[in-house]
């Protein structure tokens, strides 16, 4: 999805305007995740912080470097949840430990999230090449309504939670823009 038109229109609002064109930017961004038809697939070679933490959870295979981090310092920035967050972390990494990544900004190493499920390999940047491209390739290969179809059976139940909780976190983000960062 390419919001550099919605960005560039960012530009020349101010005030309200600009904090209500950021959350429908945001929603819409995140509702690109969220409603991709075909598998999304993800490689992290390095920090994701913030969306780009937590868009991986909304994605169906992530691979990360043995020196990948994954960051999401939302309350050290007087933030809250974006992602879905609220919804994939608890039921990827269990309560406890999403309540530590989310409220005390917990940074996850690439074993870390392997151990807890948000990545599905580790490799080194070496094996990324060797191992996980050619899988990718392989994927590429096999016959395309066959993987939607099995994601669209694999989404669908969860598709009114999961656009719920992404307006519920932008309308939360809303205010916090509103009221500015306390």
């Amino acid at each position: 999805m390419d919001l550099s038109n919605d960005i560039e229109e960012l530009a020349d609002v101010e005030g309200e305007t600009h904090i209500k064109k950021s959350s429908f930017i945001l929603q819409k961004y995140v509702a690109a995740f969220i409603d991709y038809p075909k598998p999304l697939l993800a490689i992290v070679n390095g920090p994701a912080i913030g969306i780009s933490c937590t868009t991986l959870a909304l994605c169906d295979t992530v691979y990360a470097s043995d020196t990948a981090t994954f960051h999401t310092p939302f309350t050290a920035l007087g933030m809250t949840p974006e992602g879905c967050s609220s919804v994939t972390f608890p039921v990827i990494f269990g309560s406890s430990v999403a309540s530590e990544v989310m409220y005390m900004g917990r940074k996850l190493s690439a074993r870390d999230a392997l151990q807890y499920g948000l990545v599905s390999g580790v490799y080194s940047a070496a094996q990324l090449e060797s191992e996980v491209w050619p899988k990718l390739r392989q994927m590429a290969k096999l016959p395309p309504k066959g993987l939607i179809f099995a994601k669209r059976l694999v989404r669908e139940p969860l598709l009114k939670i999961l656009h719920d909780a992404n307006k519920a976190e932008c309308d939360r983000l809303e205010e916090r823009w509103e009221r500015g960062v306390k």
